[in-house]
Order: C-alpha cells, then structure tokens, then sequence
C-alpha cells in the first residue's frame, strides 16, 4: 500500500515536468514558423524580379497607370471623333432620306399626272373611234342615197324630180319615200336649190284666208324668204302653194295655184 502512493506521487511529478516543457517550447515554434515564411517570401520576390528582368524587354514602360491614363484619353478622343463623324452621317442620311422622299413625290405626282393624260387619251381615241364609225356609216347612207340620184347637203339629202306633178301629188311623192318637199331657211339653203334647174315646188303654203299666213310643211312659220319683186301677187286669188327657179336669181320665188304641173325637189333629214 505504500509502495502504490509512492509511485503515484512519481508519475504525477513526471506529468508535471512533462506540461511545464511544452509550454516552454511552443513560443519558440511560431518564431521559427514566422522566420520560414519570411525566408519563402523573400525567395518568391527574388524569384519574381529575375523572370521580369530576363523575359521582359528593357523598354516597357512600368508604369501601368500612367498607360491605363493614355489610353483612356485616346478611347476618348476616338469615341468623340466617331460621334462627330456618325452625327454628321446621320445628317446627310437625313438629308438624303428628305431628298429621296421630295423625289418619290414628284415621281407619284408625275404618274398621277400622266395616268390623267392617259385616261383622257384613252377617251379621246375612244371618241374618235366612234367619231369614224358614225362617219362611215354616214358616208355609207349617202353613198346609197347618191347611187338612187339624191344629193347631199347640210345633214339632209334631196331628190329633184324629173316628172311635173301638182304641188299636193309632189308632197305624196316624197312622203312615200321617207321625205318631204324641201324647206329652205338660210341663203345657203336657197343657193342650194338654185342648181336644180327648171321651176320647183317648195315645201311652202299659205291659208286660203285672210289674212294669208305663209308656213313650211313641218308646220313652222315663214321667217326667211326669197320672193322675187312683186311677189306674192295671189293673181285670180287661187296661188297658195310656193316655187322657187321662177327667175335664175338668188329671190326666186313665186306663189302659184297647186293644182298646177311642176317640177319638185325633196328633202330627207338623215338620223345623224
């Protein structure tokens, strides 16, 4: 029993001994952990210092900052000039756009224009066109009239006769062919019938009373006339009925009884 105290109290001296030396090594520990990172650090700047000095060239400029202060002036200056340049492109794209729409209208003004012409040219031609069809079946109506011996003049054709008739006999004749005894309203007219030769009955009458009125077979009034001097003369008060070629003047007429024998021209308006 005393021998185990004995040994007890033996190791708890050796543990003591033990702790006290720990504790008495453990600054010298972070000294020399502080010593070797130093030495590492050293070696990494040294290391560092030797690759610049062989692998770069001799004259590059160090100083970063001042070449990151250079070329930020020149970015600068770049962009300013590239703005100045594209705000200036963009004015002459404007410029053009302006240009290109100032011409699109007039070329849409000039198509406009020349659609108009156009249409009205295509109605022109198409008037025309219809202009020569009337004319040729125009031609063509006198042609067949021409070739029966009427003759053409002012819109109407005209038949002097080659037989003397009474003037109502005349008046027949001419309404079974479409026409009537001729009425003359103008000199031209008058001139016309003037190259009938012989006398002719006229479309011309007046009423049997007094006072006598004279009017045209298509019931008008007389108000243009061509009576020779003297004349109407109504001799043994039965001359009512009109000729004309009594005397080779331009004042030919005459009034004559209608019962007596001449011969007549008729007047036929054509549709047209």
């Amino acid at each position: 029993m005393e021998e185990h105290r004995v040994h007890v109290k033996r190791n708890r001296r050796n543990s003591g001994s033990v702790s006290d030396s720990q504790t008495a090594t453990e600054p010298g520990k972070w000294i020399l952990l502080v010593c070797i990172s130093f030495g590492l650090l050293c070696i990494i700047q040294a290391s560092l210092n030797v690759y610049l000095h062989l692998y770069l060239p001799p004259d590059i400029d160090m100083s970063p900052c001042d070449n990151v202060t250079a070329e930020r002036d020149t970015l600068e200056k770049f962009l300013q000039t590239s703005r100045q340049d594209l705000s200036k492109q963009t004015d002459e794209l404007q410029k053009s756009h302006s240009s290109f729409k100032e011409c699109q209208q007039s070329l849409s003004s000039s198509r406009n224009e020349l659609e108009k012409h156009q249409s009205l040219l295509e109605t022109r031609v198409h008037e025309i066109t219809e202009e020569r069809d009337k004319l040729k079946l125009r031609l063509q109506v006198i042609d067949n009239y021409a070739s029966e011996g009427w003759m053409y003049f002012q819109g109407s054709v005209y038949l002097g006769s080659t037989t003397a008739r009474s003037w109502q006999e005349s008046r027949q004749y001419c309404q079974e062919r479409g026409a009537d005894l001729t009425i003359i309203t103008s000199v031209q007219a008058q001139t016309f019938v003037g190259t009938f030769r012989g006398r002719r009955w006229i479309g011309l009458t007046a009423n049997q009373s007094e006072p006598r009125e004279w009017r045209w077979v298509d019931g008008s009034q007389l108000n243009t006339s061509f009576w020779a001097s003297g004349e109407p003369n109504n001799e043994y008060n039965e001359e009512f009925c009109a000729e004309t070629n009594f005397r080779h003047a331009l004042n030919s007429w005459n009034d004559e009884s209608c019962s007596y024998r001449l011969l007549y021209i008729c007047q036929k308006k054509l549709p047209f």
